[in-house]
């Protein structure tokens, strides 16, 4: 999944950045890391300015708490890691517009069934508000009735009355919902492209069991 990923940002000309974590520990090999992600990249057909920038990586110790540009003079903080991610192209959002949010994962809670997430790319998601739910541009669209809406709190999760434009949004009450639908404003329905999902690595085939000795000791 992370190399799907991966590979559809490359495609999309997005700027690299790579971080490389566990730096503290004794057995941590940054130079032999540096060279295995330049190599992905080029695999995955990055382009010359995105293969440049895993050649400058920043090197953190999450457990620690510190960061910094060479693994050999680490700083105290996260300050370079932080820098480095302000540098970064901001993501567009329009919080004026209709709603719009593509679903790209999906959650399950024992109380309160399937849950969706995606990121709101425009508009707002309110609980309770009826939205459209469809698959693709052409796909067809049926109505469906939001209960309860979240957004991301550190490493939870918090229920909020209302999410807007750019939020990473969990969402309940939607039983059908499917990775790749958009969620839409039934007045303004702009549905985005549904995620093309790769196929399999690995393939299984069950079957019943022919030995000679299946049932026995």
């Amino acid at each position: 999944q992370t190399r799907f990923v991966l590979k559809k940002a490359l495609e999309l000309g997005k700027q690299a950045n790579l971080v490389i974590n566990k730096i503290d520990r004794p057995n941590a090999r940054p130079d032999y890391v540096i060279d295995q992600a330049f190599d992905l990249f080029c695999e995955l057909g990055a382009s010359d300015e995105q293969c440049e920038a895993v050649s400058q990586p920043i090197f953190t110790s999450a457990l620690q708490g510190i960061a910094g540009d060479d693994h050999a003079a680490m700083t105290d903080g996260m300050t370079p890691l932080f820098d480095r991610i302000l540098q970064m192209p901001k993501p567009t959002a329009d919080v004026e517009s209709s709603t719009q949010l593509l679903v790209a994962n999906i959650d399950f809670d024992q109380y309160k069934g399937k849950l969706g997430i995606g990121r709101l790319t425009a508009g707002k998601l309110r609980a309770g508000q009826t939205v459209g739910a469809q698959l693709g541009p052409d796909g067809e669209r049926r109505n469906v009735q939001v209960k309860e809406v979240f957004i991301f709190d550190n490493l939870g999760r918090k229920q909020v009355d209302e999410a807007t434009a750019g939020e990473i949004v969990m969402f309940s009450g939607v039983t059908d919902i499917g990775i790749g639908e958009t969620l839409v404003d039934p007045a303004d329905p702009r549905p985005l492209p549904a995620i093309a999902v790769e196929e399999p690595t690995v393939k299984m085939t069950f079957a019943v069991n022919k030995s000679p000795l299946a049932g026995k000791e």
